[in-house]
């Protein structure tokens, strides 16, 4: 019982992605201002789940139904009269979003890949509207949507002109509408509800509010003008599915930003337009418009800008929906790490030292449909060749090995060309000996001027990523030695280049400064090597499912920072310090979900939780939830993004402002400041300490500008025991936080049990 009520409650704010409890709370509350309706929404709710039961659908899945669900109890609850035909409308209904959920998932959403949004609420309104008629229903006097006052009643100027009064506050009487209560106070709810959750959203709404009132109060002419009430009612039906719209493309569904703000706003003025004309046809039938122009507008807007047309659509939609600030974090970290959707990532082809010899729009040749393209030489002493460079040996690049940069398979080579001699090229054979190799996930890569007879694989052969694959040649439009490389959308051999990168390698810019890149598109003259892997160092952070670590942890109070004990007083200086600092017990767990996802969770906080991911070159930290633990931010920020590599490495990384422990207004200020920028960059430094046998890593992460905010982190890391301790330091170098590890063991599982805590070596 409790937790079919959990889902019905889930069900208010998932419509929306808003999944702080509070949020909801707020929401359910606003349907309840008028208890019939609110009753009415959740009785429909509870009938879909008691449906799905019924059907024996899986428990998974099911919140796009709960939803609509909802929504359909409401409007019956908001037109009629609670009665025992009522009650059999609704559980009619219940049956019918289910069955069309399904049917519209299995169908509009696999062919055409749109979302089923409220299309299932509509469909079952217009088929049980007419069946509430013939059943006699009683409908109410006046359905609790109408405001007390129009929206329009007033020119729009002398709205804004008001002080704070009914005319003003109208203005969110279309939020309220969203959940069946199109009352200012009704929209003050929804809009406080929204803000807890994201305030990107709140704001939205609020401005396609706005944006849609303008456009009825100066586009709009009543039908029905004899009773206020009536020529509300479309008023109101129209601004509502104009702020869903809003909301749901440029809060859900689209990357935040200015465009998406713009094409968010003009799909909710789109849903006006279709709801006025639907106006005549449906209120003449008695039949409302309900959530059909918001359907319409939004599968309008999906279709029409679909990332299919290229250009600037192909960063506009999200793969999945988010709210924005989640999304935009996401994605800011993501193509920082070079996990970007639309660049395509590859491994060097190439082992040891490279220079790009011509990069991305070279002057030369990498111009037009060509112009996303590197060539790459090797070179000694700033010279590409020994002796006097006359013979194709003398050339550092000549026969060094060639490598597969990712998973794929060879659609087509060449491999019978002659090699040129210096100085010399082939024009006909503009490529020379070449492999083009079809990714697994889906573009093409074309490694060309191969050394004749020096290639390893045939068409249709698998490859994998640093498989040997040819020798560097001078073959084709090649005047010395080095190796091409690009990455095509088409088969056809010369088709358009498409944007890439290479991961996991070092870049030495031309200032001679080295730093580890996850996502490099080197410029000409910068140098490219691909860092040797620590296999010891893999093996210490090697995070296995039902591992477990605990910490002692150490935070300052509010009024005193840790610091060191001296010398001198050290015992005197360690009885005081007892008064002003936390001294917990802090146990991580690797869990993983139903979804292959696998995260770090604290014992503490309310089981706070950081996602991660982990591969033979790296291990990341992402996703961190919102439950408060400053041991487990500063545990993300400390590790973040770790190589896997060998040598002393320096690095750029992309955290969370809101992950800082700095104060709300600051982060107040950042957002204000930097709307789609979530993220800071930080910078990472690793070293080797001889003298103790770890690394220590260090980073920096400070705010820029006025702002003159740095906060710093530091992880000592053993190749014997893993993550020893972690730092943090505000910017007058205090210490924030230290937590020194105790121990590593196993939980306790199905057949498995709990393995102790062993002591662990620990640092001061």
């Amino acid at each position: 019982m409790l937790k079919a009520f959990a889902k019905v409650f889930d069900g208010y704010g998932s419509f929306f992605g808003l999944r702080h409890p509070a949020s909801r709370l707020l929401l359910f509350a606003c349907t309840m201002l008028h208890p019939a309706t609110g009753l009415s929404g959740l009785e429909c709710a509870a009938l879909v789940i008691v449906t799905r039961k019924m059907l024996s659908f899986p428990d998974a899945g099911g919140e796009i139904e709960i939803v609509n669900g909802l929504l359909f109890g409401m409007l019956i609850g908001s037109l009629y009269q609670p009665s025992l035909a009522s009650i059999t409308v609704l559980a009619l209904g219940a049956v019918l979003i289910v069955l069309a959920t399904v049917c519209l998932s299995d169908t509009l959403s696999k062919a055409w890949r749109l979302p089923v949004l409220g299309l299932p609420y509509v469909l079952t309104s217009y088929l049980m509207l007419p069946i509430a008629s013939h059943l006699g229903m009683a409908p109410l006097i006046v359905p609790p949507v109408i405001p007390p006052i129009a929206p329009l009643a007033t020119p729009f100027a002398a709205l804004l002109a008001a002080p704070v009064g009914d005319s003003i506050l109208n203005l969110f009487a279309p939020l309220g509408s969203l959940y069946f209560n199109g009352t200012p106070i009704g929209g003050l709810i929804v809009f406080v509800a929204f803000a807890i959750s994201s305030r990107y959203l709140a704001m939205l709404a609020l401005a396609a509010s706005i944006t849609c009132t303008i456009f009825l109060h100066y586009f709009y002419t009543p039908t029905y003008s004899s009773v206020l009430a009536v020529s509300a009612l479309p008023i109101l039906i129209a601004q509502m599915n104009g702020v869903l719209t809003a909301a749901i493309i440029g809060g859900l569904y689209a990357v935040p930003s200015i465009r998406s703000i713009v094409v968010a706003l003009s799909s909710g003025i789109l849903a006006c337009l279709i709801t006025l004309f639907l106006e005549n046809t449906f209120w003449s039938s008695s039949f409302p418009p309900v959530a059909l122009p918001f359907v319409l507008s939004t599968y309008i807007a999906l279709i029409a800008l679909s990332s299919l047309r290229g250009g600037p659509w192909l960063r506009f939609w999200l793969l999945s929906p988010a709210l924005p600030e989640e999304s935009l974090e996401r994605l800011t970290i993501a193509r920082a790490r070079g996990l970007d959707l639309h660049s395509v990532a590859l491994r060097s082809p190439v082992s040891g030292s490279w220079k790009i010899y011509q990069g991305i729009d070279g002057d030369y040749t990498h111009k037009n449909q060509w112009r996303y393209a590197l060539d790459l030489i090797q070179t000694e002493n700033n010279r590409s060749y020994k002796e006097n460079g006359s013979l194709l040996t003398d050339y550092f690049s000549y026969g060094k090995a060639v490598l597969a940069p990712g998973w794929g398979t060879v659609v087509s080579l060449v491999s019978n060309c002659s090699d040129n001699q210096p100085g010399e090229v082939d024009l006909v054979n503009n490529w020379g000996n070449y492999i083009l190799i079809q990714l697994d996930n889906g573009p093409y890569v074309m490694l060309a001027h191969l050394q004749r007879g020096s290639i390893r694989v045939n068409v249709h052969t698998r490859v994998a990523p640093g498989q040997l694959l040819a020798l560097c040649g001078n073959s084709g439009r090649s005047p010395q030695p080095h190796l091409h490389i690009h990455v095509q959308s088409q088969p056809e051999i010369g088709s358009t280049t498409v944007p890439f990168h290479f991961c996991h390698v070092l870049v030495t810019a031309l200032d001679g400064q080295t730093t580890y890149q996850l996502n490099a598109s080197p410029k000409e003259n910068e140098t490219i090597k691909a860092p040797a892997r620590n296999a010891a160092l893999a093996r210490a952070l090697n995070l296995n499912v039902g591992r477990c670590y605990e910490y002692s942890t150490m935070e300052s109070s509010d009024t005193r920072k840790i610091e060191a004990p001296s010398e001198q007083n050290q015992a005197s200086d360690s009885k005081k310090e007892l008064k002003y600092i936390q001294i917990k017990r802090e146990k991580l767990t690797v869990v993983l979900d139903m979804n292959g996802q696998f995260s770090l969770e604290t014992s503490s906080s309310g089981r706070a939780k950081t996602n991660f991911s982990a591969s033979e070159d790296l291990i990341a930290f992402f996703g961190r939830d919102n439950k408060a633990s400053l041991f487990l931010d500063t545990f993300v920020l400390a590790v973040g993004l770790t190589p896997l590599a060998e040598g002393n490495l320096k690095w750029r990384d992309k955290v969370p402002v809101r992950l800082l422990p700095i104060p709300a207004a600051i982060k107040l200020l950042w957002t204000l400041r930097h709307p789609f920028s979530p993220c800071l960059d930080s910078e990472y430094c690793r070293t080797w300490d001889s003298k103790e046998m770890i690394w220590i890593q260090t980073a920096k992460h400070e705010l820029p500008n006025w702002f003159n905010y740095s906060y710093s982190t530091e992880a000592r890391i053993s190749e014997l025991s893993g993550l020893l301790s972690i730092e943090s330091f505000d910017n007058k170098g205090q210490r924030l936080l230290k937590a020194t590890l105790d121990g590593v063991g196993i939980r306790e599982d199905n057949g498995i049990p709990a393995i102790s805590f062993e002591g662990s070596r620990s640092f001061s």
